[in-house]
């Protein structure tokens, strides 16, 4: 499979980064980097922090992305520099300028298509929680066999199992998820392809709204791509394309981690894995073995030898402790993706809110 690296070759060290400042410089009447104002200095705050906590979510060689542990602390910071931006929204002038018509619009339409992926992505946690009760009747009806082997009870936990792998590995009949997981896709590459830096004059716009706005839709872009990557073994993901402005400072940290995490599933699922997320890869393998031992438990006569027992009690239990970790994971995700959609939804009403209150108050300033 090609591997894809979308940003264009930049300028050695930091000049690209000095170049971006020295043109801000410029729009705002000052001939130096300690003559910047307030607004400037906002964004370079804003890109020395999102480069920081991108750096944070490097993993080294022999570490993963693809983990519930990555996805948590990824999606809690691109939520933090999602609310930051937005909560610079600047104040409009009535009526609106075309350059201000036109930001509002895109970032609308946008917006839009993003509720729409956090609903996708909400739909995978969904997928995932209820294959767990799967699991976790198996566990559960091994678990009563401890009073005594029951052939009966060891055929509905294997039932279960077999479910639980034929729906994770996505050998189901089931053309309505492919479709959505086919829309998603999609969506998230017809939103990275809308990502464009704002020209140097937009950053008089509320120090520097734009600029940050363009970081924090870049970061989340980089998150829901790797959350689509865990939960899928579809290779359309493989190919999303991320283009990014190399003026900044953490446009590559960006480029980076989706080509990290990219390669990582493409490894994975070449090796037959269920899909990208490493908790699934395990308990694919642990499920596996478990129904291997059912089967020959099946064939066996009763009671069970000492050392057909033991396998049985210790693969039960590593399964109950993989479901334990999955299932407390997969809550913390699913939570902070539903905080996500919520202050996306809350933004664009404060941003309709912010734009009325603009108008009425113009009215009133003209009216007098």
């Amino acid at each position: 499979m090609s591997q894809h690296r979308t940003i264009p070759h930049s300028r050695s060290g930091n000049t690209g980064f000095t170049s971006f400042f020295r043109k801000l410089a410029h729009f705002s009447g000052n001939s130096s980097s300690d003559g910047l104002s307030e607004q400037y200095q906002s964004i370079r705050n804003f890109e020395e922090s999102l480069t920081h906590q991108l750096g944070s979510l490097k993993v080294k060689e022999n570490e993963g992305i693809l983990c519930l542990d990555w996805l948590d602390r990824a999606l809690g910071l691109a939520l933090g520099k999602h609310k930051e931006a937005e909560s610079m929204i600047p104040a409009f002038r009535f009526p609106l300028s075309e350059f201000d018509e036109k930001w509002i619009n895109e970032y609308l339409d946008e917006t839009t298509k993003m509720l729409d992926i956090f609903n996708f992505l909400t739909g995978d946690i969904s997928e995932l929680e209820h294959s767990q009760l799967l699991l976790g009747h198996a566990v559960h009806t091994l678990d009563s066999c401890d009073k005594g082997l029951n052939k009966v009870n060891v055929e509905r936990a294997r039932i279960s199992l077999h479910d639980w792998l034929r729906r994770i590995r996505g050998t189901h009949e089931n053309s309505s998820q492919m479709r959505k997981n086919e829309r998603c896709f999609t969506l998230l590459q017809n939103v990275a392809d809308g990502l464009k830096p704002p020209k140097e004059e937009a950053a008089a716009k509320g120090k520097g709204f734009l600029y940050n706005l363009y970081g924090s839709r870049s970061f989340t872009i980089l998150v829901c791509s790797v959350l689509a990557l865990a939960f899928s073994d579809k290779d359309e993901i493989f190919n999303i394309k991320l283009h990014l402005s190399c003026g900044f400072l953490w446009s590559t940290c960006i480029i980076n981690l989706l080509q990290h995490a990219k390669e990582e599933a493409s490894q994975r699922i070449a090796r037959g894995s269920a899909a990208g997320l490493l908790e699934l890869v395990s308990m694919d393998k642990s499920v596996r073995k478990l129904v291997a031992i059912l089967d020959i438990i099946l064939d066996e006569k009763l009671p069970l030898a000492k050392e057909l027992a033991d396998q049985l009690l210790f693969l039960v239990q590593e399964l109950r402790n993989q479901l334990d970790v999955l299932s407390e994971g997969v809550d913390r995700v699913g939570k902070k993706i539903n905080e996500f959609f919520h202050t996306v939804v809350a933004n664009r009403c404060a941003l309709l809110d912010h734009s009325v209150q603009s108008c009425n108050v113009d009215s009133e300033f003209h009216g007098s």
